[in-house]
């Protein structure tokens, strides 16, 4: 999967969300989300088929930030009464809007992980101290790229996001710019 970053921000899509089960219904639990580097390459997409190749080492890491759900903290029936959606959390290029909340910063043409993190505190100020357990879902993990790298990923994410409606309605401007590439391709 492929997620686009922006210098501004942009939201993930698709969205990370989850339900939990298992959790002391009167206890308060803090759910935050990461997102870390997937490995220390960095990669390029190759021929034909579309493959993400690794390309060299990774770049230096920006810090990273903890995304707290803006509900924490919460009892966990709360939790476990409803899906967990981190859908507010944004991803860019560049700390040029620093101290946003919400945002991470990552590295174009990196593969990256996303964490959900579950922790058992009343206090956003005592999480460190908290137990907390950590999970991943490998199906998760994307490339960063500062533009769709992958023709099938564009046409997936503009038949599927609700946002993407001026690149699939009939008459628009955006259909005509593309009937437009279409004709210089074909000359």
């Amino acid at each position: 999967n492929e997620m686009i970053i922006t210098r501004s921000g942009r939201r993930l899509f698709p969205k990370l969300s989850c339900t939990v089960s298992g959790l002391k219904e009167g206890t308060m639990y803090v759910m935050f989300v990461d997102i870390v580097p997937a490995d220390t390459r960095r990669y390029r997409i190759c021929g034909q088929q579309e493959k993400w190749l690794g390309a060299g080492h990774a770049r230096q890491e920006p810090p990273k930030v903890m995304y707290i759900h803006p509900a924490s903290p919460q009892s966990g029936h709360s939790w476990m009464s409803k899906e967990i959606s981190f859908h507010k959390l944004k991803v860019q290029t560049s700390n040029f809007y620093e101290g946003q909340t919400g945002h991470t910063i990552l590295n174009s043409q990196h593969r990256y992980q996303p964490r959900i993190h579950v922790v058992q505190c009343n206090d956003l100020y005592r999480v460190p101290q908290c137990p907390f357990k950590t999970f991943i879902f490998p199906e998760t993990a994307f490339f960063a790229v500062t533009t769709n790298q992958s023709a099938r990923i564009t046409d997936m994410k503009i038949a599927n996001n609700p946002f993407a409606k001026g690149f699939r309605a009939p008459g628009t401007a955006t259909q005509a710019a593309g009937d437009r590439h279409e004709a210089k391709g074909a000359e």
